[in-house]
């Protein structure tokens, strides 16, 4: 996470990552586990149709490394900005799997989540999301203490 923080789990398996906040969707599984072993991401042009492809997707990730949902621990959304409905649509997901498997649901912003894609760099990050209707919104970082911190408030 962008502010240094970190989940706390009882158990090892594996954390589903789903981000649906802008046309191009992505998702992830990731290993809880001392031992080396490699997580797993797709992502693919979603356009309008995460409703139609999110699930299918999610079911061809797991089946390509023999990952069972019942293997998940948590589940960690993007929470936007970015599009409405594609939002909704990632987040309905996230609750079903958390509320059927009894596990954990994590939020986690979009723009906290591109800014964290270049924080190793040691720079200022300004991160840039669509947010639907032909917008975009942006957010400055800067680092503190070691982590990776929002300067300011999000701006379009």
């Amino acid at each position: 996470m962008v502010d240094g923080e970190r989940m706390t789990l009882d158990r090892t398996g594996w954390v589903l990552g789903i981000d649906t906040s802008s046309d191009v969707a992505s998702i992830a599984l990731v290993p809880l586990a001392d031992d080396e072993v490699f997580g797993a991401e797709i992502t693919w042009e979603a356009a309008r149709n995460q409703t139609a492809t999110l699930l299918a997707e999610i079911d061809h990730l797991c089946r390509l490394t023999g990952i069972e949902s019942d293997e998940f621990v948590a589940v960690v959304i993007a929470t936007g900005p970015g599009g409405f409905n594609a939002l909704r649509v990632g987040m309905s997901v996230a609750k079903g799997f958390a509320f059927a498997g009894g596990i954990p649901i994590v939020g986690v912003g979009t723009l906290d989540l591109a800014a964290r894609s270049v924080a190793d760099w040691g720079l200022p990050v300004r991160a840039f999301v669509p947010a639907g209707r032909r917008r975009v919104v942006y957010a400055d970082y800067r680092h503190n203490k070691g982590t990776l911190t929002q300067h300011g408030e999000i701006a379009n």
